[in-house]
């Protein structure tokens, strides 16, 4: 709460929710340590597009977190590009420093 009150009265942008009609869908997947690295994520997101190209959605968003390098770099070579800044989630640390929202896109 702390984290979000000192960025009210700076009137920071916090993270939270993207509304755009560019990219209506959310992706939101977690796939178990031992099935990282055998393209299981990458057939889930995979049929996810084919199940929005038949539907004629026209764009996805994710968030994710900056700091997890992995998971970005995973989502840039399925198609996602950076969207937006990248504020600070608040009360949420790793290895006792603040985390930061990263937004992705990607358009159909």
């Amino acid at each position: 709460m702390f984290d979000a009150a000192v960025a009210a009265i700076r009137r920071a942008p916090t993270a939270g929710e993207i509304h755009d009609p560019r990219w209506p869908a959310h992706l939101h997947i977690n796939v178990a340590p031992e099935a990282r690295g055998t393209g299981a994520a990458a057939g889930l997101t995979n049929a996810w597009f084919e199940r929005l190209r038949a539907e004629q959605v026209p764009g996805c968003h994710l968030q994710t977190l900056i700091e997890n390098t992995r998971a970005a770099s995973f989502f840039e070579r399925m198609g996602f590009t950076p969207h937006g800044s990248t504020p600070p989630v608040p009360g949420l640390r790793y290895a006792g420093s603040r985390v930061h929202q990263l937004t992705m896109v990607r358009s159909f």
